[in-house]
């Protein structure tokens, strides 16, 4: 039977962490997306103005002193994550938090996953905000975060492989495929869905590309606190 792969760290074996901060993260959303479902229209408009990111009033809040910066909105390119439109949008990005977040929390730690999640995945939000700075509709999604755990992933393992079933014909098949060629699948859905989507696909491309960025970045920040033992490969 295959064992995970031990690293040595100071004479000890370093084992890799349960990932279940991705768990958890992947929980609270379908929490949130299975209570927003059930609430009638009214309420649930109100709680995704209050959850969402709406660019108008971080950036007017932005614009105030630092002092008066400490209120419910500054958390909403956070909480934004959490929220989601329908089941198809939550489940498109929990297929690939779950296919990225979960190695990455288990080889490179909780805080790397923590610091690429919520940090690349907030500021990508922010990042947003003054692109479109007059917006009143809240923008929601983990789309920044997991675009983040994303690039993060393709940084710390280029080399890695990933398992995955390959639908051929009535069968499925596993496959164990390229990092490269499975982020590759995701920027042309990413593509398809600017071209062909609504007007506002471009607002989600400007998201995932922002967070992919972000998430490289974040990449070499923790190889560059963490010596490469800590890193598992």
């Amino acid at each position: 039977m295959l064992q995970s792969p031990i690293i040595f760290r100071e004479g000890l074996p370093h084992q890799p962490v349960v990932p279940w901060l991705v768990c958890l993260v992947s929980a609270a959303i379908l929490v949130v997306t299975g209570y927003l479902s059930v609430i009638d229209v009214g309420e649930r408009t109100g709680l995704v103005q209050q959850w969402g990111l709406v660019p108008m009033q971080l950036q007017n809040l932005l614009q105030q002193n630092v002092s008066e910066w400490f209120v419910t909105p500054i958390l909403t390119p956070i909480t934004a994550l959490l929220v989601h439109a329908s089941w198809l949008h939550v489940l498109g990005n929990l297929a690939y938090l779950w296919a990225f977040g979960l190695t990455l929390e288990r080889l490179a730690g909780h805080v790397s996953f923590t610091v690429t999640f919520f940090i690349a995945g907030g500021i990508s939000n922010v990042l947003l905000v003054f692109l479109l700075p007059d917006q009143t509709a809240p923008l929601i999604g983990a789309s920044g975060g997991v675009s983040a755990v994303i690039g993060c992933y393709l940084w710390l393992y280029p080399k890695r492989r990933l398992g995955l079933y390959i639908p051929l014909g009535l069968y499925l098949k596993f496959a164990r495929l390229p990092s490269l060629l499975v982020i590759g699948s995701w920027f042309a859905l990413q593509v398809i869905y600017t071209l062909q989507g609504p007007v506002t696909g471009d607002v989600a491309w400007r998201v995932h590309l922002m967070g992919f960025v972000l998430g490289i970045l974040a990449g070499m920040l923790i190889r560059l606190f963490r010596p490469r033992s800590r890193l598992m490969s």
